[in-house]
């Protein structure tokens, strides 16, 4: 889905109010373009959007200053000060969602990954990048990011902060 639940959003706009040292931020798997909405256009935004049907379906040209259109597992990363992961290492293998996070925090100070835990399904109806592939527990990305500071849960997901 393009759209991501609202659990998590009120922490991540929380961080960011304590934070002074982020320009640029860069949005991977945008949909939408829902994190530029409630974090407000105080920042730089960088789409990396897989589906290129969502760039003109959302207008996300007139959201972010650039929208790359690519899966972020074969692009080079752009430059920014932090990296959102809204609801994206679901939809890749385990193998792949790590080499994304390694190659993250080589490249970012700050990282924010939103994800489901314990096993929420979705298929790739009209879109097949949605579709889950690599389910995470909250304890499993937890044991992965151990050096992640924040880490907040609900019932079905999983958001952590560095």
């Amino acid at each position: 889905m393009p759209y991501s639940i609202r659990d998590g959003k009120e922490e991540i706009v929380n961080w960011f109010k304590h934070q002074h040292d982020i320009k640029t931020i860069v949005d991977v798997g945008p949909g939408a373009g829902i994190y530029p909405r409630v974090l407000g256009d105080t920042y730089e935004w960088i789409g990396i959007e897989i589906w290129a049907p969502y760039v003109t379906l959302f207008n996300l040209h007139e959201i972010y200053k650039d929208i790359i259109i690519a899966d972020v597992r074969h692009v080079i990363l752009p430059k920014g000060d932090c990296v959102i992961l809204g609801d994206v290492l679901e939809h890749m293998p385990k193998s792949d969602a790590k080499e994304v996070l390694r190659r993250c925090e080589e490249k970012y100070p700050h990282i924010i990954i939103s994800t489901p835990i314990n096993g929420m399904i979705q298929s790739g109806a009209e879109n097949p990048f949605e579709a889950h592939v690599g389910l995470w527990t909250f304890d499993e990305l937890s044991e992965f990011l151990v050096d992640f500071p924040i880490k907040a849960r609900s019932d079905i997901l999983g958001i952590f902060i560095k």
